[in-house]
């Protein structure tokens, strides 16, 4: 499975407002690298230039971009060299690392 890291501002588009529509469409992405992400073919999935995002659940923990950069095992992570990034696929051992940091599951 192919899993995406979304990067927001809490000032822009808050978690709680997430929270509060359900869902909502990531788009309108300005950064090169992450529109190239975006549009790369998947076997599967096409061309993606736009996510529906779903907020499932929050987690127990935030994960700051400042503990990414500290954590040894996501130092492979697009968005520890380009922290400019709000969008970029990652693999599925750093997504777990991800949840575990969070204190939560998928």
């Amino acid at each position: 499975m192919l899993h995406w890291l979304v990067k927001q501002e809490p000032q822009t588009f808050p978690w709680t407002r997430l929270l509060d529509h359900k869902k909502t469409i990531w788009d309108g992405v300005r950064n090169y690298q992450a529109r190239n992400f975006m549009r790369e073919p998947t076997a599967t999935e096409g061309e993606r230039v736009a996510f529906d995002l779903r907020a499932l659940k929050s987690p127990r923990q935030p994960v700051t971009l400042k503990r990414i950069k500290a954590d040894p095992s996501l130092q492979e992570l697009h968005l520890v060299r380009n922290p400019r990034l709000s969008v970029m696929p990652i693999e599925e051992k750093e997504f777990k690392h991800l949840l575990d940091l969070a204190q939560t599951s998928a």
